[in-house]
């Protein structure tokens, strides 16, 4: 090798060597910005999430423990009569109570036990097998004073479950506040039902996110929750915690993110907010080497990928200086062949399309097909090219044929639908696909067209079946709603039957002895007079007579009993008309009368009636008919309510009845002058949750029940009303319903009864 080759050689590697270091250099320096950014952006992201995260976990928490206040409030109005806490002394009135505390805890997953205190703080009713939280007195003084419900911190239970509880005073007295404390209600809480999961649940950045709460006992900090690394909740207790623990920062700077220390020691990411109410800390931490690790990971995978395109510059810098020329060449063949191959194969697509392919010029002459074109329309290639468009167009389309061929002329283009027709006059519907384009200084329209005939019919059997799972969906929706209000009137049924049998033992001895007491004083009286006629001269008696005024107890006397016996008379009527009502153990089909029902029915009512409106009645002459009192009597019930509500101040309510010519339906109305229903409302009335009422003074469901149980009747409701006039509502019903069981030897009795 002689000394001029290698000099040319060195030239030339020094040549390559110096752009190469260059290009080494500057990939390192992008590598090292790019980690450098990498771990800015995650710890950026990661105090975005924690932000975020705990921003939600501190008004989930916030909204559960006002959640659970709210479910044990005292309802206004709900204060207890003086002698209540007096008769639970009473193992019946106890067992009553006890059945009701226990379908509160057993209804709700999330209450395990529940007591019922007196006033000093004594077990009075117990549901459950848990211990009572240790409530102080304190505690319960501070309860009265509030008069509302509060929440007991997290304890122990004794069987070692992490519980809260919730204390709700129960008040004595007409009013709010000229009531006094008659006793506690407490149901204890299961933080694994709702809380727990609440905070366990959370995003993932990367890295794993917990959430955990804290309260500070004197100088140590106890941990409420569980935990990843200790899960049994309140057990952790840190003594002496350092300054850098998260828990204890939140003191002075709440609500931003932090760096410091967790639980165990190890340097976290987080936010702590505290919760004023519970004197709690809620804490979103998220490990710092956690962060780091996941942008290690990425900063690895991004330091293969250069190292890799390092090498693939290289290779490619040393096969470029070397081959320029030829791979030049090649480029330019290669670019050629593609370009054909481009075009035949874009006309082969065009050709062998399953859609039809129109190529037409500007004003819609069409001046290329594909064979999907003669296959659909029926027409030979020959006839289609210099045809118009319009001979395509079914005869009801070509109205917007102009308007189609304008939005087309837009860059985006136009999709829409219209008809078609064939050669044989068969029209079908199809989906056109339509645009411009300029090719060597002429304007091109091409259009695409899909055949949806099947497409269509698919849609018109989806929404057939669509429409009847709605249909159905409400069908089970009105049918469950029916079975929890009928389920709730067997309750109501169910004690009126226990308190029936209640009152009537006491008041059948009550009446028994004011009959014997009648006849005592009878003959009392008859040795009065007797004595009167006998010694009236004795001034003695005369005198006696004279003091305890026997002229007086003679008229007083018959006229006191009278009246304790329609009183006693008064008591059984109010307990039939009860029992009538909520017609407890029928529950199958029967004659029944209208008009009883009516009138146990506005009985019951009558309360919600008598302060706001006269009753007036208007009965005529209806038979017996075949149906389900109890659930008949249930719509009276909603009707008479709503009725007595529409009105404000005083008005006037009327019940009539009737029955159609042939005697097959019976109709009964319900008219108030209250302050009427807007007409737009008129189409709602009946659908579920509609309500006009202020929230939680109603429902929604009661005209929904009625208007189901109407139908199930064979019937139908009918409504008038005037904004401002008032509303009436009638219910027409079928004397023996079709779709009801076949009664056996139908009444022929009618009744009737006068305003």
């Amino acid at each position: 090798m002689g000394l001029a080759e290698v000099f040319a050689r060195f030239q030339r590697t020094h040549a390559m060597v110096l752009p190469l270091a260059l290009l080494t250099v500057m990939i390192f320096g992008v590598g090292y910005g790019t980690h450098e950014r990498m771990v800015h952006e995650a710890r950026k992201n990661a105090e975005r999430e924690l932000q975020g995260l705990s921003d939600i976990r501190r008004a989930e928490l916030s909204n559960w423990l006002e959640n659970l206040r709210l479910r044990n409030a005292r309802p206004p109005g709900s204060a207890l009569p003086e002698g209540v806490l007096r008769a639970a002394s009473d193992p019946a009135v106890l067992a009553r109570l006890g059945e009701l505390l226990r379908w509160q805890v057993e209804t709700t997953a999330e209450y395990p036990a529940g007591w019922l205190l007196d006033a000093a703080g004594q077990i009075v009713v117990s549901v459950g097998t848990e211990a009572l939280p240790p409530l102080t007195s304190p505690a319960l003084m501070e309860v009265s004073k509030a008069g509302e419900a509060r929440i007991h911190d997290f304890y122990l239970s004794d069987q070692g479950s992490a519980r809260l509880a919730v204390i709700t005073p129960l008040m004595t007295g007409d009013g709010e506040n000229d009531g006094r404390v008659a006793g506690f209600m407490v149901v204890a809480v299961d933080p694994e039902y709702v809380l727990y999961p609440t905070l366990r649940r959370g995003l993932t950045f990367k890295a794993p996110i917990e959430t955990f709460i804290a309260r500070h006992e004197g100088r140590a900090v106890r941990y409420l929750n569980p935990l990843l690394d200790a899960p049994e909740p309140l057990r952790l207790l840190i003594d002496a915690p350092a300054s850098t623990l998260l828990a204890e920062r939140a003191l002075s700077a709440e609500g931003v993110v932090l760096e410091g220390t967790d639980y165990r020691g190890v340097a976290v990411l987080g936010v702590a907010h505290r919760v004023e109410e519970m004197d709690w800390v809620v804490v979103t931490k998220m490990d710092v080497a956690a962060v780091h690790h996941s942008v290690k990971g990425q900063f690895g995978a991004l330091a293969l990928r250069l190292g890799v395109l390092l090498a693939l510059l290289v290779v490619l810098f040393w096969l470029a200086q070397r081959y320029f020329r030829v791979q030049s060449d090649l480029q330019q063949v290669s670019s050629d062949l593609e370009q054909v191959r481009h075009e035949k194969l874009s006309e082969f697509f065009v050709r062998y399309a399953h859609d039809v392919v129109l190529l037409m010029d500007e004003s819609g002459s069409i001046l290329q097909v594909n064979e999907a074109a003669r296959d659909v329309y029926g027409y030979a290639e020959e006839e289609l090219i210099g045809a118009n468009i319009s001979r395509l167009r079914a005869p009801e389309s070509l109205d917007t044929l102009g308007d189609h061929l304008k939005a087309a002329d837009t860059p985006a283009g136009i999709t829409f639908r219209t008809t078609h027709m064939r050669r044989d006059g068969s029209v079908f519907p199809v989906e056109v696909s339509s645009g411009t384009f300029d090719y060597q200084g002429r304007r091109y329209r091409q259009s695409i067209i899909r055949d949806i005939s099947e497409r269509e019919l698919a849609e018109a059997r989806l929404r057939k079946a669509l429409d009847a799972q709605i249909l159905l969906n409400r069908r089970l929706e009105d049918a469950q709603n029916q079975l929890l209000q009928s389920e709730k009137m067997a309750s109501i049924g169910q004690l009126a039957a226990g308190v029936a049998h209640e009152i009537n033992n006491p008041v059948g001895f009550v009446s028994s002895n004011l009959g014997t007491l009648r006849q005592y004083l009878s003959s009392v009286l008859t040795v009065v007079d007797y004595a009167e006629r006998r010694y009236g001269s004795d001034e003695g008696l005369q005198a006696v007579m004279a003091e305890q005024d026997m002229a007086f107890i003679r008229e007083d006397a018959p006229a006191l009993l009278d009246e304790s016996l329609e009183g006693i008379a008064r008591v059984r009527k109010i307990v039939q008309d009860l029992k009538d009502f909520s017609r407890v153990g029928e529950t199958d089909w029967q004659w029944a009368d209208i008009h009883a029902g009516l009138d146990s029915t506005v009985n019951i009512v009558w309360n919600e009636i008598k302060y706001k409106a006269t009753l007036d009645k208007d009965y005529g002459r209806l038979p017996d008919i075949w149906c389900l009192p109890s659930q008949l009597n249930q719509v009276f019930l909603n009707l008479l309510v709503n009725a007595a509500h529409a009105i404000r101040e005083h008005g006037r309510i009327t019940l009539r009845s009737g029955m159609s010519e042939d005697g097959e339906q019976v109709w009964v109305e319900v008219c108030d002058t209250g302050a009427g229903i807007a007409p737009e409302h008129l189409s709602k009335l009946f659908d579920p949750f509609f309500t006009t009422k202020p929230v939680g003074q109603g429902t929604g469901l009661g005209l929904s029940l009625a208007f189901s149980i109407v139908q199930k009747h064979g019937g139908h409701i009918e409504v008038s009303s005037t904004p401002g006039e008032g509303s009436c509502f009638r219910v027409v019903l079928a004397r023996v319903p079709p779709q009801a069981p076949s009664p056996e030897n139908p009444p022929v009795q009618t009744s009737e009864v006068s305003a």
